[in-house]
């Protein structure tokens, strides 16, 4: 009966509400234990939701926040029906461009799953920015993922404290998983830049992923000043030969009389946005300083 009305109207709060007193009647009394099959369907049903064609439903934030409850009372009930949220979250974003509930709730997994699971969501991650090169959301998460390594925030992780002590369980993070280096994170710096030079990248998230990621400065495999100051040179180069990159409102300008020669636009748009890059570095760098 709540499961049809979430469908209708995933936003009604009375209805999640009555859902999830009912979600915990099962579990006090054991039923769930009991009748397995009920708490899989409940997940499947949730998971399908959230992969619907239509926004309001797939972009719904109670809804994703249900499947996190599900998620941590799957952890106490012993129910293996959690072995593909990483697809839930390929097919869910690629529904919908830059997905900030899909996005924010795979940060959330990240952070409270086990190590090769960490794994298998950061691969997934990378290989939907790559092919989703506008997505702001899902390179905004890559960058979260990957500064995760050295920053440790625990937001998420409290959170999942929150929701197990709300449901009475006793459930605590392995140790081992919070201390986890990620092999393919370490070096990603490193590759994105290679990335963005050889396709040359023209749209802003890649760029801005990079930036979020230079603010630790803390990966060894890779010198950002060098980087900088080789994209710096290469503006330089090319406003030579083509004009000065003009920046509105952050995005940079295509002078008319190029508006018909693709390859100078994209030129002008992936130096461009190397400019502003160096430009916002340097910002950012003023502000620490001071």
């Amino acid at each position: 009966m709540t499961i049809g009305l979430l469908l209708t109207t995933p936003e009604n709060k009375t209805i999640h509400n009555i859902h999830e007193q009912l979600l915990r009647k099962y579990f006090q009394d054991n039923s769930i234990l009991s009748i397995p099959n009920l708490f899989v369907k409940e997940v499947r049903l949730v998971q399908r939701l959230l992969c619907s064609s239509s926004n309001r439903i797939n972009k719904s934030s109670s809804l994703w926040i249900l499947y996190r409850k599900l998620y941590v009372l799957s952890l106490s009930a012993k129910t293996p029906v959690f072995p593909d949220f990483c697809f839930l979250f390929n097919s869910s974003a690629s529904q919908h461009f830059s997905n900030y509930y899909c996005w924010n709730t795979a940060r959330w997994f990240y952070d409270n799953s086990t190590f090769d699971k960490k794994k298998e969501l950061f691969d997934l991650t990378k290989r939907f920015c790559f092919q989703h090169i506008k997505d702001c959301s899902s390179w905004s998460t890559l960058a979260y993922m990957v500064c995760q390594q050295k920053l440790k925030n625990v937001y998420n992780i409290h959170d999942f404290q929150r929701l197990t002590s709300s449901f009475d369980l006793q459930i605590k993070p392995n140790k081992a998983d919070l201390d986890f280096r990620i092999p393919g994170a370490d070096v990603f710096p490193r590759e994105l830049v290679e990335w963005i030079d050889s396709t040359y990248v023209a749209d802003w998230p890649p760029y801005l992923c990079f930036l979020q990621i230079t603010e630790l400065n803390l990966y060894p495999g890779i010198s950002i000043d060098s980087v900088l100051s080789t994209w710096k040179t290469q503006v330089q180069i090319f406003e030579e030969k083509c004009g000065c990159i003009k920046l509105k409102n952050n995005t940079p300008v295509v002078p008319e009389q190029f508006t018909s020669d693709l390859l100078i636009s994209v030129n002008f748009v992936h130096f461009g946005y190397k400019k502003l890059l160096n430009i916002l570095f340097d910002k950012n760098k003023t502000k620490k300083n001071n």
